[in-house]
């Protein structure tokens, strides 16, 4: 069961939203935390010659308070701590084109996973002083918005693509993936990008709003965060300047 806190200000709060590992989280604070994972998604692509290559991973940053996808990498290949830190990088550095995105998080919320515990994520997060909290093992409700958000990639976006492989052999019939695999790497960034953006501004029952409707909510009762640049966040050897907008 969700609970709404009303509000969050202090280190000891922020660890009380993952006890027991019940996916709670602060409603009116956009800066409290962002969950992050990786995803092998359900669709087979192939290259620019039509040679199969398998499927992508999705790699993804959400933040629970507006169930923003703040961060996001596809590419082949297994997770790796590399495109973990292109995520990370995305969510605290924001959008070009969104001066309201990014903004230095308190904590974040991940696996154990030795992509997910390398040197340079944990020297991102030292040196912005940025917690973070590993999800104990037998307790995958704590990262409950990230899995239902690659719940709805899988079911709004991967499972209408051609070449889709359903999640299980069962629904796929006499379907074959592979013959009839037609979308590039670049072409899946591209038709994904655009179907997040729809995403964001669909109206989600949780929040009684879209996405991005929350987060301008949001920004009105939260203070103004750190910010950095992509320079800033340079590992290893981070820079900790930050501007404030």
């Amino acid at each position: 069961m969700v609970r709404n806190i009303k509000s969050i200000n202090s280190e000891k709060a922020v660890q009380k939203t993952f006890k027991h590992g019940r996916a709670l989280y602060v409603d009116d604070d956009l800066y409290a935390c962002l969950q992050f994972d990786f995803n092998r998604l359900d669709v087979v692509i192939c290259d620019e010659d039509g040679t199969v290559l398998g499927r992508p991973v999705l790699t993804a940053s959400l933040n629970p308070a507006t169930q923003e996808c703040v961060g996001w990498d596809v590419s082949m290949g297994t997770p790796c701590a590399e495109k973990l830190v292109s995520v990370v990088k995305q969510a605290i550095t924001g959008a070009t084109d969104s001066p309201s995105s990014g903004g230095k998080i308190r904590a974040f919320n991940i696996d154990n996973g030795a992509e997910m515990v390398s040197s340079r994520i944990q020297n991102i997060a030292n040196t912005l002083g940025i917690s973070i909290r590993h999800v104990p093992p037998g307790q995958p409700n704590a990262k409950a918005f990230i899995e239902r958000f690659f719940r709805a990639v899988d079911l709004n976006f991967v499972q209408m693509l051609p070449a889709t492989t359903k999640g299980a052999l069962e629904a796929l019939g006499d379907y074959k993936p592979k013959q009839h695999a037609n979308l590039t790497l670049s072409q899946l960034r591209k038709k994904f990008r655009k179907w997040l953006e729809i995403y964001h501004n669909t109206y989600h029952q949780a929040l009684y709003m879209s996405p991005h409707q929350k987060r301008k909510v949001l920004i009105k009762k939260c203070p103004s965060p750190e910010r950095y640049t992509a320079k800033d966040l340079t590992v290893p050897g981070t820079s900790a300047k930050s501007s404030r907008h």
